[in-house]
């Protein structure tokens, strides 16, 4: 008890007092070695008082005869009466043992007549004065630990480290123990600490997280890796403008991956679930780093990567940089997604999870569908839509049919190809998820290791009825051109895992990761409606199965070579792959003037197509962190860093259609056929009837490579712990290469390389004024880049995956520069408790965007702007809630943005309007958050609320407008339980206004649905 008890009392010797000399008393309750906060304390018989966060509470009071009265559900109440004399502070300290009602008290004051049994009567014998130099880590992963109040056994002085875990500590030379407290790691007290006089001792001690170290304390205020409260000190010590969302975070929301957890974050929005905008731009301006590296994009329309590849459960936190720092990649927008995955825990463990869900508008009911592969539950195809042994797959040219082959060949190829065109009715299961995490820890001496692992699987069916417009601009504005109801119904597979290993000790570490994501989908679109320019209604299908998957290996190092120099380096070796096998599309319309509709095969309509995309990634980078002065008053740190980031891609899309060999006249009974699989039956597929044809062009595939080296130098001087400044310049150089062919060359296609290179110098500065020690102020400016793709500079035609729109690049992109200016106030409470206000202001030279093309209404294409400006403020909180009744824990988080944009256009573009937002930008984003556990009965919860505003998703062209995205609000419930220490449930409600999601062009519906309402419940077993 003593231990414990000395362990405390440091923290009250710097509690500065008021002028008129109140007293004050800490009153800490403990159960064994854990901190506790559901108890309540009477002061006087009056005003009631609750515990913070660490389980203590405080009392400012004038001097006298005061009456403390303190009970906990279980104990018997303690009551106190105490003569506190003027200026006085005292300590209490209350233990509290299960099975035992009656509580030990300890009660510790700064009075010498009045002190305690740790001022020992016994007077220590002491020498000259020595030095004690210690610094303290954190035992989990080798950070250093700030702000933790040191004691010596005798020594009426604390001591407390800087922010890199530091504290010098002179005192008479003797034998001491020494106590280490910190709110967010396990108490610690060391004997035997000898002080030599006119010597300085260094030391070392490792502290362990709460979490890990008093197993109770979890539950109270978990200081585990991605926790709140260990983000929100990271987030304060950040030397960047950054936001994080850990797991705990994630597990609240219920947020099942990367992509919807961010959602939680201010002036963060997404684009189709899974592509991240920051502050208002598109997500070509986001850049996302796994454990420090690039990761590739498995979509080729996009530059960044889908954020919903990356399962929830894998990660430990994620940290969304906003300001430009010299480490990161130069091609930085809107800001970086640092991924981080977890490490290893600190204990064995195996788990697993199930769960059921469905959506309100899908689940149990008939939907349309298309006959797949024996093996899509698995979310891999069966090998039965790939392209028949013997059909040729390279490019011929538009109708030149296969070169070198006869009538009987081609027949056959025609014929091989497997008859899959007719749509299914379904009925749409739950959803179902399975889910396993293990791992297994070692130690050997000094060193710790071991292995960690987990996977999942998860199927989901979804349906949308869209209505989908288009509109023809004239003087008179716009007007209604086609109209469009479809039925869309996906049914999508997810596969992830993930093993670890890693080795380490208080100097070095070494880990290994393997990741896999794996997404799958199948999917079955009918539009129905009518076609203005042909004057004919139609009915257009699109059957499509399409596999994405990213798979990483990384190897990690982390190591202290001596006190003063740190060194890290990375490894990371990445192939994304997206496949798209046998995508077919068709249509039946009534051109023919006849009651009954006909199949459109004259125009191209009845497609086979086959992308086959890989992208392949090599990452490198090491850095060295030097001290290089450290006084009382100044600090100066040096980092400097090499990284090397090559990636080649090659992309091939292959086109079949099946064509009638004399084209207009086909049989009227083959016409009317009202199923397609017979229409292409043997019987009809021969030299006078369909041939199938290879309509591949040149331009439909193409090879590419980029490659980035790049150094970089950050100095950190910290001066009198109040201001820091960070200085750092990045020099990249760039280099990238497109191979493809002239789009309209067929026969003799002729070869377009495209080359751009540069080299590009990018300064950035960080300085944080710490006016007080809860409140500081940053400001940040930086130079960086945004670099046209692969496929914005490749001159090929292409089919978005996720739009289904008809894109093509753009070989006269260049580069965008990006200055950014950020201000940012930030002010800390007790435990989690913050609250931010963020201004910033980028200015952009040649931007590039997606714009329509001029000569067409359907074409995307990408241009440069001359200039845009983007600007706005964020405001940013979290807040525990007052108690209402023993137990019951409240919070309340959240964050506003407000964000204004405008570019300025070239002369003689063909927009049609000289003043707009920038493409994807948002003015405003809202997100809410209220947060409410009931410990007695082990209940989580939360409800959670997000609000999007308008934005440009399509820049319009000639006299037709842009089209926009209207604000989109949502609503989601989580419900978790504990039933018992191996067992959990819970439940999560997701979309429950079920807005409509809506999309206009000049205040016109240009589509609209509604996604519903989605729920699950999970069972969890922890062995």
């Amino acid at each position: 008890m003593k231990k414990i008890a000395s362990l405390l009392l440091m923290l009250c010797s710097t509690l500065a007092f008021a002028a008129d000399q109140q007293s004050q008393l800490r009153l800490y309750v403990f159960e064994g070695n854990a901190p506790v906060t559901d108890y309540f304390v009477w002061m006087d018989k009056g005003t009631k008082y609750t515990a913070n966060e660490d389980g203590a509470s405080l009392f400012n009071f004038s001097a006298g005869k005061h009456q403390f009265s303190v009970s906990r559900s279980g104990y018997e109440n303690v009551n106190l009466n105490l003569d506190v004399a003027e200026g006085e502070y005292l300590q209490v300290i209350l233990t509290q043992q299960k099975g035992n009602p009656v509580s030990h008290v300890a009660i510790e004051t700064s009075k010498e007549e009045k002190q305690g049994p740790l001022f020992s009567d016994e007077k220590k014998q002491v020498g000259e004065p020595g030095t004690i130099k210690g610094r303290l880590l954190s035992s989990e992963d080798n950070k250093p630990v700030a702000n933790a109040r040191i004691y010596f056994t005798g020594v009426a002085q604390e001591f407390v480290s800087d922010k890199d875990g530091y504290f010098t500590a002179t005192v008479g030379a003797s034998d001491y123990s020494i106590s280490i407290i910190h709110p967010r790691f396990a108490t610690q007290t060391v004997d035997g600490i000898s002080v030599v006089a006119k010597q300085t001792t260094e030391k070392q001690f490792d502290l362990s997280p709460a979490g890990i170290a008093l197993k109770e304390f979890v539950v109270v205020a978990p200081f585990i890796q991605g926790s709140v409260a260990s983000l929100t000190d990271e987030r304060k010590e950040s030397n960047s403008v950054a936001d994080f969302v850990g797991t705990e975070q994630m597990a609240r929301s219920g947020d099942s991956d990367a992509a919807s957890a961010l959602t939680r974050v201010s002036g963060l929005t997404l684009i189709d679930g899974k592509y991240v905008v920051m502050r208002g731009m598109e997500d070509r301006y986001s850049t996302v780093l796994m454990n420090g590296a690039a990761v590739p994009s498995t979509d080729p329309s996009k530059t960044a990567v889908p954020l919903d590849l990356f399962p929830a459960s894998i990660l430990d936190s994620i940290e969304v940089q906003k300001t430009y720092s010299a480490d990161l990649p130069g091609a930085f927008g809107g800001g970086a997604v640092k991924l981080r995955t977890k490490k290893l825990p600190e204990e064995d463990n195996f788990s697993i999870k199930l769960s059921l869900g469905g959506n309100t508008e899908v689940t149990g009911k008939d939907v349309i569908d298309h006959k797949g592969g024996s093996t899509d539950y698995l979310g891999m195809d069966d090998g039965s839509r790939d392209v028949p042994a013997g059909v040729p797959t390279e490019p011929y040219g538009y109708f030149n049919g296969f070169n070198g082959m006869d009538d009987a060949e081609v027949e056959a190829a025609g014929e091989a190809f497997a008859k899959n065109y007719a749509t299914t009715q379904s009925t749409a299961q739950n959803d179902f998820g399975a889910s396993l995490n293990f791992a297994k820890l070692f130690s050997a001496g000094e060193y710790k290791y071991g292995f960690m692992g987990y996977g999942a699987y998860k199927n989901k069916w979804r349906y949308r009825e869209i209505e989908n417009n288009t509109y023809k601009a004239s003087d008179a504005g716009t007007s209604l051109k086609d109209k469009y109801n479809a039925e869309q119904t996906k049914y999508s597979v997810d596969l992830d895992g993930m093993f670890s290993a890693a080795i380490k000790n208080d100097k070095n570490s070494l880990q290994y990761n393997a990741f896999m994501a794996r997404k799958s989908y199948r999917l079955t679109n009918l539009d129905e409606g009518y076609q203005s320019e042909g004057g004919y209604n139609t009915s257009d299908y699109k059957l499509e199965w399409s596999e994405r998957q990213l798979l990483t290996h990384q190897f990690l190092g982390e190591h202290t070579l001596t006190d003063w120099l740190k060194g890290n380096w990375r490894i990371t070796s990445s192939e994304a792959t997206l496949d798209t096998p046998d995508r077919r599309t068709y249509s039946y319309d009534d051109r023919s003037g006849s009651d009954t509709v006909s199949f459109g095969i004259s125009d191209g309509e009845t497609n086979r197509e086959f992308l086959s995309l890989t992208d392949s990634t090599l990452d490198m980078g090491f850095s060295l962190n030097a001290d290089v002065f450290k006084t009382k008053n100044f600090t100066g740190k040096f980092t400097f860093g090499m990284d090397m980031v090559q990636t080649d891609r090659d992309s091939q899309l292959t086109r079949y259609e099946y064509t009638w060999y004399k084209k207009n006249n086909i049989p009227e009974d083959i016409r009317v056929n009202q199923n397609p699989d017979e229409i292409y039956s043997d019987e009809n597929i021969k030299s006078d009837g369909f041939i199938m044809v290879n309509n591949t062009n040149p331009a439909d595939g193409y090879t590419a490579d980029q490659s980035i080296a790049a150094n970089y130098l950050i100095f950190d001087l910290d001066m009198w712990d109040r201001l820091s400044v960070v200085l750092g310049m990045r020099s990249e150089t760039y280099e990238q290469n497109v191979h493809t062919f002239d789009l309209l060359s067929t026969v003799d296609p002729e070869p377009i390389d495209i080359s751009q290179s540069s080299t590009d110098n990018m300064p950035s500065l960080l300085a944080t004024l710490k006016v007080w020690d809860n409140f500081q102020i940053r400001f940040a400016m930086a130079e960086t880049v945004n670099r046209p793709t692969f496929l914005e500079l490749s001159s090929s035609s292409f089919l978005d995956p996720d739009t289904g729109k008809n894109m093509r690049g753009n070989p006269n992109l260049v580069s965008a520069k990006i200055t950014h200016t950020d201000l940012r106030f930030e002010l800390y409470g007790e435990g989690s408790d913050s609250v931010s206000l963020a201004f910033f202001a980028k200015d952009f030279t040649n931007p590039i965007e997606r714009t329509l093309e001029v000569s067409s209404e359907t074409v995307v294409t990408f241009d440069n702007a001359v200039s845009a400006s983007n600007s706005g403020y964020e405001v940013d909180f979290r807040k525990d809630l007052p108690v209402l009744f023993n137990g019951l824990d409240m919070g309340i988080s959240g964050n506003y943005s407000s964000i204004t944009s405008s570019v300025v256009l070239p002369e003689g573009n063909t927009e049609s309007s000289q003043k707009r937002a920038m493409q994807g930008q948002s003015p405003y984003t809202i997100n809410l958050m209220l947060s409410m556990d009931y410990e007695p009965y082990a209940i989580k919860s939360a409800l959670i609320y997000n609000e999007i505003g308008e934005r440009i998703v399509q820049v319009g062209k000639n006299a037709l407008p842009s089209v926009y995205e209207e604000p989109f609000k949502s609503l989601d419930m989580t419900f978790n339980k504990e039933i018992s220490d191996t067992f959990s449930m819970g439940f999560k409600l997701k979309n429950l206004l079920n807005e409509e999601v809506l999309y206009t062009q000049d205040g016109k519906v240009y589509m609209r649905y509604k996604e519903g309402i989605s729920y699950s419940f999970d069972m969890g077993m922890k062995f």
